[in-house]
């Protein structure tokens, strides 16, 4: 964005005639951190997959509804703004009531670093949709001035909180959240047991005593041989 890159003119429908450059790849960037940063809190939580997966689409959404709301320049786009704060509002749901209600894997140090960062990034996402409604919304500041506001709070939703939210994590034991990669090697540990006791099957035994023969005894007509 500042070598004037991954732009595209739009024309204005507030503050004159003219277009203003709006910054796509700004998006395409929100696409894929803002999911990400909405994963490392919730899989803190005590959520089922479900509601961390609905909550990840929320916030693909609200990105989108903004890409789409900012390249249409009639008032339409306020319409695509709207759904996006509907989306924004569900993730507020699930970050401030929903998920605090649940139980922690890691227990009441955890909760607390949680709610600390949940309610630090909450704050900061009131700020996107403010800006977006000051610069590729209503066309009040500039170009420069948008650049400058998203930027910083691109860095502290970004670095400073992924940052904060480790160092409140500093004193838990990672092994009480219960993950596991899936591979085969994590595996090795786990031996399959195939001994079967009682119920419809048994384990042959197989154990012959040193040197002994297998019993060949016979009976005929005749008598035993």
């Amino acid at each position: 964005m500042a070598s004037d890159l991954g732009a595209t003119p739009v024309p204005v429908e507030f503050r004159g005639d003219g277009t203003r450059q709006i910054f796509f790849v700004r998006y395409i960037q929100w696409f894929i951190t803002f999911p990400l940063l909405l994963l490392e809190l919730l899989l803190a939580t005590g959520l089922s997959l479900s509601d961390i997966f609905t909550t990840l689409f929320m916030g693909i959404v609200l990105v989108i509804t903004g890409l789409v709301a900012a390249l249409v320049h009639s008032t339409y786009k306020w319409g695509y703004y709207t759904f996006g704060v509907a989306a924004l509002f569900y993730i507020w749901y699930v970050l401030l009531w929903h998920a605090p209600h649940t139980t922690f894997a890691a227990g009441g140090a955890l909760r607390s670093g949680y709610l600390m960062a949940a309610g630090y990034l909450s704050f900061l996402l009131i700020l996107y949709p403010i800006a977006w409604a000051c610069a590729e919304g209503g066309n009040v500041i500039t170009v420069t001035s948008e650049m400058i506001w998203y930027g910083i709070l691109d860095i502290l939703a970004g670095p400073v909180f992924l940052f904060f939210f480790l160092w409140e994590l500093r004193g838990v034991d990672y092994a009480a959240f219960g993950l596991h990669s899936g591979k085969y090697t994590d595996k090795g540990g786990y031996a399959p047991n195939t001994t079967q006791t009682g119920g419809t099957g048994y384990a042959p035994n197989t154990t012959q005593a040193a040197g002994a023969a297998p019993a060949t005894t016979t009976t005929g007509a005749a008598g035993n041989v």
